[in-house]
């Protein structure tokens, strides 16, 4: 899941018992392998990161839904190193935590502290955990229109989209919330959609969508009001809908020229996403989600192209860029031109890339 963060409240796993993670002390004979190592390195890197987004919006200079992805992200990087029965107790845990953050949202509305914006990724992210723990446990029936968990997830998605849309559009948010909520949005819509004719229903509604927000996103940039970054990634976004919904119409051919030209432009969306960053006048949440979405891009046009044997190079490719960004970050972070979450984040997705090199097959 993705996978976009939270409240002081909830200080996370730090302090945790680790009982059914640790391992027996290391010998030549119990070494853990290459890949348990990376998932160790990857979890104690997202417990810091964690730790101090919290401390970051305790002292107001950090988002809670930002601090929520933080956590989420340190939770499901604890769960991959666990057994069946630890992943469940972690999921419960998780829940709990969840319900603290619920009611300290509610609380802050109620008392008209703000939190509006907060509600609907924290319900979004109940929802998702409680389907998640379903299926954990073995207990969850498959995907139908009358799913509750399911529905709730989609309309809590929905709110969260509309508001970061509207929040944007105001000049007062990111773009990239705004992409972000929509894939989660259609996710949660494909989801819960039956048959071959309610999908292509829900692409057409998304293609729609992503075409209105391209529309704006050009307006803004001719208006001096946006960077070439934003009119990139709106346009990228507009043709992988454009592609997930030729395909589904059996255009495949179509479907893999409408994405060869997505992944060319989020080619350069990368490149002005790190000069951005480099000058400081982009955040390294904007930097990984696009590097996220170039790869995911480029991915999925290998598997359309029925290049999968490729696939091994591209997520050593993916891999190696994100070293050679985390040493650039480390080299600003000495200079003071970067943050320790700045560095800690970099680290996560390298980590990542690095765990899912390490599982592909050669």
């Amino acid at each position: 899941m993705s996978g976009p963060n939270l409240p002081t409240i909830v200080l996370i796993l730090l302090g945790t018992s680790n009982s059914s993670i640790a391992a027996a002390p290391a010998t030549q004979a119990s070494r853990p392998s290459r890949l348990t190592e990376l998932k160790q390195e990857r979890l104690a890197c997202a417990r810091q990161a964690t730790k101090l987004a919290d401390q970051l919006y305790a002292i107001g200079r950090g988002s809670w839904q930002s601090t929520l992805e933080c956590r989420q992200r340190s939770l499901a990087a604890e769960r991959d190193l666990l057994d069946p029965a630890g992943r469940v107790e972690s999921y419960k845990r998780e829940l709990r935590l969840l319900e603290e953050d619920e009611n300290l949202c509610r609380s802050r509305i109620a008392g008209g502290m703000g939190g509006n914006a907060d509600l609907p990724a924290v319900e979004y992210a109940l929802a998702e955990t409680e389907m998640l723990l379903a299926e954990a446990v073995a207990t969850r029936p498959s995907a139908s229109a009358s799913d509750p968990l399911a529905v709730k997830r989609m309309k809590t998605a929905q709110q969260a989209y509309d508001l970061a849309l509207a929040a944007w559009r105001r000049g007062e948010g990111p773009f990239h919330h705004v992409l972000l909520w929509s894939q989660r949005l259609l996710e949660a819509q494909l989801f819960l959609a039956a048959g071959d004719a309610e999908r292509r229903r829900v692409l057409t509604d998304c293609l729609e969508q992503a075409r209105a927000t391209e529309e704006t996103a050009t307006q803004r940039y001719k208006a001096g009001l946006a960077s070439e970054l934003e009119q990139r990634v709106s346009k990228a976004h507009r043709l992988r809908a454009e592609s997930l919904l030729a395909r589904a119409e059996g255009h495949s051919d179509q479907a893999a020229r409408l994405l060869d030209e997505c992944v060319q432009n989020l080619k350069r969306a990368v490149e002005l996403s790190e000069e951005l960053y480099s000058r400081g006048l982009g955040g390294i949440d904007e930097l990984a989600f696009v590097g996220s979405r170039c790869f995911d891009a480029q991915a999925a046009l290998l598997s359309a192209q029925g290049r999968m044997a490729d696939m091994h190079g591209l997520r050593r490719e993916r891999a190696q860029q994100l070293k050679q960004r985390e040493t650039l970050i480390q080299s600003r972070a000495k200079a003071g031109l970067a943050t320790e979450p700045d560095l800690l984040v970099s680290q996560c997705d390298r980590l990542d890339a690095e765990i899912l090199l390490e599982e592909s097959p050669r």
